[in-house]
């Protein structure tokens, strides 16, 4: 399982890559802290998974998913956020994005989540 992150807290997106490498089967495919970086290379990657920071230097997480999500293509989306506000639930609700995580109290449910998806992915033949 491929993933990217985007968060512009360098501390955060380490902290996360520590997290992840305890998840079998799953790698960090990349990772930025800037909206019109993470686009580029999320198209060019297409990864399995993006954690996305919801509220970024250069603008909102939202305006990633939004700019690389289409039709044929629909990353399962992690937002990872210190302003879990019904406000912002509410525009992951409006795109469908299932997983809405607080970094302070929520961070640990990242490698859950990662585990089940990993559980749950159809067997290669």
């Amino acid at each position: 399982m491929n993933i990217f992150i985007v968060d512009d807290s360098e501390i955060l997106r380490q902290r996360l890559k520590r997290l992840i490498s305890a998840v079998p089967d799953t790698y960090i495919c990349g990772e930025t802290g800037q909206i019109s970086e993470a686009i580029e290379l999320i198209k060019n990657l297409t990864p399995d998974v993006l954690i996305v920071d919801i509220q970024l230097l250069d603008g909102l997480g939202f305006d990633v998913y939004d700019r690389v999500v289409s039709e044929n293509y629909k990353p399962v989306t992690i937002v990872l956020t210190n302003y879990p506000t019904r406000q912002y639930q509410q525009m992951c609700d409006d795109r469908q994005i299932k997983y809405f995580f607080d970094k302070t109290t929520d961070f640990e449910k990242i490698a859950i989540t990662l585990k089940e998806m990993k559980l749950n992915e159809p067997k290669k033949t």
